[in-house]
């Protein structure tokens, strides 16, 4: 099942992928299957939508929310 939410924050190895409900997901580099989401990445990051699955046998901290879990085979949610 994919998920969707949009890129929150990035840093060298990772980037935080939050949906709507406030959940947030750790996205490694490696798992990121469009390339083109580099491209965006900067310092005034701008509204990044994705689409995801989530991995929740791993988990990188915890939020208000509960886990951070994974997320693997991120991509560019471009449907309308």
């Amino acid at each position: 099942m994919e998920f969707k939410g949009f890129i929150k924050t990035f840093g060298k190895s990772a980037i935080t992928i939050q949906t709507e409900g406030g959940h947030q997901y750790y996205g490694p580099y490696e798992n990121i299957v469009d390339l083109e989401i580099h491209d965006h990445l900067q310092e005034k990051l701008l509204y990044i939508p994705v689409k995801f699955i989530p991995d929740e046998t791993r988990s990188s901290g915890r939020t208000t929310y509960g886990k951070r879990y994974y997320a693997k085979e991120i991509k560019l949610d471009l449907e309308m």
